[in-house]
């Protein structure tokens, strides 16, 4: 059984490369996240023409709550494991605004879609 030892320098940079690895995984998820939020964005100018748009858009939005859900899980879980070590803390910050503004584009397309286009004041103010 032959257990050769690394030495102190290969664990540091085994370590860093961890780190930036997680880094470069945050930053791709925050980017993406990034990109769905504007699509989500986009969706509120959109006419719905029928009930079974309608059932679509609630699932797609449904869907969407879900996702935001484990978004919150999962920024909680890396916060907890590195922000006291002082890791990724920039990485993590804007991880947590993308996903504040994805909640934020979820709620505005639900708003806008579910109770202000149903509402006949709103709708005379749109149309005139």
């Amino acid at each position: 059984n032959i257990n050769p030892k690394i030495s102190e320098q290969e664990r540091i940079n085994k370590f860093l490369d961890t780190i930036n690895n997680l880094r470069d995984r945050i930053i791709d998820r925050t980017s993406k996240l990034e990109e769905l939020d504007d699509l989500f964005t986009r969706l509120t100018w959109l006419n719905i023409e029928d009930k079974k748009e309608e059932d679509l858009l609630k699932q797609v939005i449904d869907r969407a709550k879900k996702f935001h859900s484990r978004l919150i899980r999962n920024y909680a879980n890396l916060k907890r494991n590195l922000w006291k070590e002082n890791i990724c803390r920039n990485e993590l910050e804007n991880y947590k605004y993308s996903i504040e503004d994805f909640e934020d584009s979820i709620f505005e397309v639900e708003e806008i879609f579910f109770s202000l286009r149903k509402d006949e004041e709103f709708n005379d103010l749109v149309n005139s």
